[in-house]
């Protein structure tokens, strides 16, 4: 009977342990790689109405925006008067976006871009790419 018992045990344990190696291989071979987990995208930044305005908290909507590697923002001049978006480390630069206008920059590495508008430096936003 113990013997009955131990080869039933064994067999059981071979079958689990057979079964979990099945299901792990399974998962592995079905998990896309890490680029098609994460894929760029495009995301749209609003240059708020009254941005230029001292108590505007927020005059880059939305700000922070975290994104994946090779990903592109187009920021949309909403306010009515002109603004620019340059970072802070040169990287990038609009120029004068006037009122209804749009500037769109791809940021092709991790990092955190600072940026501002060089008319109104009280204006700022962050920009993670990772």
């Amino acid at each position: 009977m113990y013997v009955i018992l131990f080869y039933t045990n064994m067999l059981s344990l071979t079958l689990i342990c057979t079964f979990s190696l099945l299901v792990t291989v399974f998962l592995i071979l079905n998990i896309p790689a890490k680029s098609q987990l994460i894929q760029p995208v495009t995301r749209t930044i609003s240059i708020v109405v009254n941005a230029s305005d001292p108590l505007t908290i927020s005059a880059f909507n939305p700000s922070p925006v975290n994104l994946p590697v090779g990903s592109s923002v187009t920021w949309i001049n909403n306010d009515a008067v002109l603004h620019t978006v340059t970072s802070f480390d040169g990287s990038f630069d609009s120029g004068i976006i006037p009122p209804g206008g749009k500037f769109t920059q791809t940021f092709s590495e991790m990092g955190y871009y600072t940026y501002y508008c060089r008319l109104h430096p009280n204006m700022n936003g962050v920009i993670a790419i990772g």
